[in-house]
């Protein structure tokens, strides 16, 4: 929406972009975090002692696949104006891959791993142009702000997916319940595609390269290519974001890792059955709406960076709790806890990195920002799995954050502000 101002929250452009965010919920929610994470692990799989590992290893090869081709895809996005085509492209391709999950029954490893693997890969590259749309809406003043409502209206909508699921999931497991669990997977796509159909209308245009007719070919894709390895060979022109991107590869990593396994670490080392995972995971969503408003809030008004570094303290504490804690309390506190910062480390993130960029060449480096978050999850999860499988202790794996955690602190201290000017948009 370049040179038009956007003076309220009502603009039909800012909607859509933050509709999305409620409906691409339902889908991280109900697939790789929860509902297909237990069902796959315990049933597909066969809750064998190995099953970790192999949940494991189709999380971390389906993000680093999205994570190396995100870069390309955003630079193919920016260079032949075909974002919107990308992005909506993705996104259907996502929630008609989610849908068939239904299909997938005991022993179905290889199949189930590949539809998961390619809705995961599509999800993570549609989101990463989705956000890139954040620089050309709002200016650097209001981008916290906005990005921190688009991500508590994402808990509304995960809720929402939730409650319109719960009657499905309360069976559990049982042999009998089975077919009304795995329709969850397709209401939960029918969701996603149905509430992304504002942004697919609205957004479309958003940049004026974007209402040219470029059409894909051979030399867009060649010259997509020779500006990402263009990027890449003169980092030092882009050092603050690249150091960004250093930091945000170690933060990633860890918050990724808690997401993909707190349902399995629940269940296996609390013994909690699927219905009450999904109550404490709406304890996170009801928690994160406000919280991660208000950090958005205090991102613009005292700093983004100290906002996310105050966040960050809380994921440590979040670390211990779920390494040392074994009263029956401590999933609740658990869960109050990322409830405060699961959202807000993110969505102040994600405006942080927003506020670097120039408008033309956003799509392209957060693809960067997906290949920094997606490769650096492989490493998380991998090394969860390994350390869980080898030690038989989830725990032990989980300690492996406290790591990743306080590099990505310290290097994030090291950023400097954003200098560039804002743009035209107004909110």
């Amino acid at each position: 929406m370049s040179g038009k101002a956007c003076k309220s929250i009502w603009n039909p452009q800012v909607v859509a972009w933050v509709l999305y965010d409620f409906s691409n919920s339902a889908y991280i929610l109900l697939v790789p975090a929860v509902a297909f994470a237990v069902y796959y692990r315990q049933v597909v799989a066969g809750g064998h002692a190995g099953a970790d590992l192999q949940w494991s290893f189709l999380v971390s090869l389906s993000l680093a696949i999205a994570g190396f081709l995100a870069p390309f895809i955003g630079s193919l996005a920016d260079v032949g104006g075909l974002r919107h085509r990308l992005f909506t492209l993705c996104t259907v391709i996502c929630c008609l891959l989610t849908g068939l999950l239904w299909f997938i029954t005991d022993g179905m490893v290889v199949v189930g791993g590949i539809l998961f693997i390619v809705a995961n890969v599509t999800y993570a590259i549609a989101i990463s142009l989705y956000d890139s749309y954040l620089r050309s809406i709002v200016d650097n003043s209001r981008s916290a702000r906005l990005s921190s409502i688009g991500w508590g209206v994402g808990y509304l909508g995960g809720i929402l997916c939730f409650i319109l699921c719960y009657p499905l999931l309360k069976g559990g497991l049982a042999t009998d319940n089975l077919v009304q669990y795995r329709t969850s997977f397709t209401i939960t796509a029918g969701f996603y595609l149905v509430f992304s159909i504002p942004a697919f209308i609205m957004l479309r245009g958003i940049v004026p390269r974007e209402n040219s007719r470029s059409q894909f070919s051979p030399s867009i894709v060649m010259k997509a290519y020779a500006e990402v390895i263009k990027t890449v060979r003169q980092w030092r022109a882009h050092k603050e974001i690249f150091k960004f991107l250093l930091a945000f590869y170690f933060i990633s990593d860890a918050i990724v890792t808690v997401i993909y396994f707190t349902a399995i670490f629940l269940q296996t080392n609390f013994g909690m059955p699927v219905t009450e995972i999904l109550i404490l995971t709406l304890i996170v969503q009801l928690i994160g709406i406000p919280c991660t408003i208000i950090a958005g809030v205090l991102g613009d008004r005292i700093g983004k960076k100290i906002v996310v570094l105050a966040t960050l303290v809380v994921w440590v504490g979040v670390v211990l709790l779920m390494v040392f804690g074994r009263h029956p309390v401590v999933p609740y506190l658990m869960a109050g806890t990322m409830g405060l910062v699961l959202g807000s480390t993110q969505a102040v993130l994600r405006s942080m990195f927003s506020d670097m960029l120039t408008e033309n060449h956003a799509a392209e480096f957060f693809g960067f920002n997906a290949l920094a978050g997606k490769v650096s999850s492989v490493l998380g999860p991998l090394t969860f799995g390994l350390i869980a499988t080898a030690t038989g202790s989830q725990r032990l794996g989980l300690a492996s954050l406290l790591l990743f955690f306080g590099t990505g602190a310290v290097i994030l201290t090291t950023v400097k502000p954003s200098r560039s000017a804002k743009h035209v948009s107004k909110w």
